[in-house]
């Protein structure tokens, strides 16, 4: 009976936790002077947990922190879902889609993501799916390009989880074409300032091949929306937005 009791506590102790870690609008947020964000742990250009660089999405948590005036949290989560257990009031990085109408309040965008087809210099351009027949071409596992190219005489390589990893096997010769992003191709040639690709669009690919993308507001209010928003211009016009996504290999939103 003793041991059925201590674990019907630990339970309303964990539902407890659950119901109490909540996200905060903007007076919550200056109230308990801290913005929290949540963040993935070795995810760069966005954020990481260790090395010299933070990450995008870090750094951006720490002006939009700082034009607040408060203090800057992380929380550390491997996949979004795992927000509702944190007090995360914030993602600093999320898709705009047209047919969106997720609880995620989200700001303007303030860049834009795009699937790039990469290859070595000097392989020319590839306008059709024929161009790319008996090539070795390497793509995230069951993503929008693998759905297409899985029934074509190609032959894939998926096993790779990061640009990095791709832009590797492209740059060593051992795939003749990588699908990435352009943040993850960015970032690469930031980092490998020496090796050069070509890069064109996967459009002709699959027409879902980018997005915009702006901060993601949990659980808040349009106050927080439009004084986030006049922080990112104010950002924008100071040039430090700007500064900081060349830094991780992006460009503003056109």
């Amino acid at each position: 009976m003793k041991k059925l009791a201590k674990n019907f506590a630990l339970i309303i102790s964990l539902v407890t936790c659950v119901v109490t870690a909540q996200a905060a609008d903007l007076a919550h947020i200056k109230q308990k002077q801290s913005l929290n964000i949540c963040v993935s742990y070795d995810s760069l250009p966005f954020s990481t947990s260790d090395g010299p660089n933070p990450g995008l999405h870090i750094e951006l948590g720490q002006l939009l922190a700082r034009e607040l005036g408060v203090s800057l949290q992380l929380s550390w989560v491997a996949y979004r879902y795992q927000a509702k257990y944190t007090n995360c009031d914030a993602f600093m990085g999320v898709a705009i889609l047209g047919d969106d109408d997720g609880p995620i309040m989200k700001t303007d965008p303030y860049t834009q993501i795009e699937v790039l087809l990469v290859t070595k210099p000097g392989k020319g351009t590839y306008k059709t799916i024929e161009d790319l027949e008996g090539l070795k071409v390497a793509t995230p596992s069951s993503s929008a390009v693998h759905t297409v190219l899985v029934n074509k005489p190609v032959e894939l390589f998926v096993s790779m989880l990061k640009d990095k990893d791709i832009l590797d096997a492209v740059g060593e010769g051992r795939v003749d074409v990588g699908i990435v992003s352009n943040a993850g191709l960015g970032w690469y040639k930031n980092t490998h300032p020496d090796v050069k690709f070509q890069s064109q669009s996967s459009k002709f690919i699959h027409p879902l091949n980018g997005y915009p993308v702006a901060i993601g507001l949990r659980k808040s209010n349009q106050e927080t929306v439009d004084t986030t928003n006049k922080i990112l211009k104010k950002l924008q016009e100071s040039g430090e937005l700007t500064a900081l996504l060349e830094k991780y290999g992006l460009e503003p939103i056109k």
